[in-house]
């Protein structure tokens, strides 16, 4: 039982690192892309990625310890406290990509009165442009919503299985041998 929860800590942090990154590269790509609009040029999904990345890195530290050692309570309450800190990084960063998204609708709605700001900074382009201007906005802010929601979700996966090494009213808990 505890080799498997070690392995779970790896495979959860592997899934952070990976997410993570995913998330980092799209908050970049938003600010190269749409850096007329502020919601991008918050950058959360960066921010929430390399949050996430040095969550899951611990986590993986964490499980390899655990199938070795047993309870390695230092990493193990690390990466308990830094999944309960991402669930909120994470949630912010969704919530900062669905009003994000929620801009793109507007600009799309709005393309032809030009009487949204992103209409009007690109009123030299024809209506066709602009709406697929919005709809790629609208489409990427959707991505970064999901990343963000799959991440939100594996950290409290994580902290579930953190909390029940860390709360385990045993003294010492031993790997068992291979």
């Amino acid at each position: 039982m505890c080799k498997s929860i070690g392995q779970a800590m790896i495979w959860l942090g592997g899934a952070l690192v990976l997410l993570g990154v995913t998330s980092a590269i799209l908050g970049i790509a938003a600010v190269v892309m749409f850096s007329v609009e502020a919601y991008s040029r918050v950058c959360g999904p960066a921010w929430a990625g390399v949050f996430v990345v040095m969550t899951g890195a611990v986590g993986i530290v964490a499980g390899r310890r655990f199938s070795k050692q047993g309870n390695s309570p230092g990493f193990i309450t690390g990466f308990l406290v830094l999944t309960i800190i991402a669930i909120f990084v994470t949630l912010g960063q969704a919530t900062v990509s669905g009003l994000a998204a929620n801009v793109f609708e507007e600009c799309y709605l709005e393309s032809f009165g030009n009487k949204f700001p992103l209409s009007t900074f690109k009123k030299d382009w024809d209506s066709r442009s602009l709406n697929s201007f919005c709809w790629t906005g609208i489409y990427f802010h959707y991505v970064c919503l999901g990343v963000g929601i799959l991440q939100a979700v594996l950290c409290i996966a994580a902290s579930i299985i953190g909390c029940s090494v860390c709360c385990n009213p045993q003294k010492s808990v031993k790997a068992q041998p291979v």
